[in-house]
């Protein structure tokens, strides 16, 4: 899940993108936040097809956290 400044890479053409595909083709999910997406300037349109939106990266992150998931901050 991605969220603030983060979604960015997500609408980057490169290597980021190829290793994001390949992990997608193995069941690793990838979400971004809408509301950073619009906050950025990022278009959903080019988003990969793998990567879901969710409304709010906060509520994503809390819904993740109660199901056991871990928040990691770079």
């Amino acid at each position: 899940m991605a969220n603030a400044e983060a979604v960015r890479d997500f609408a980057q053409e490169g290597a980021i993108r190829e290793r994001m595909s390949k992990l997608a083709a193995q069941g690793v999910s990838f979400s971004a936040c809408r509301n950073a997406l619009q906050g950025n300037n990022v278009d959903i349109p080019s988003l990969p097809d793998f990567v879901q939106i969710v409304p709010a990266g906060i509520v994503e992150l809390i819904k993740l956290q109660t199901a056991g998931f871990c928040y990691i901050k770079p």
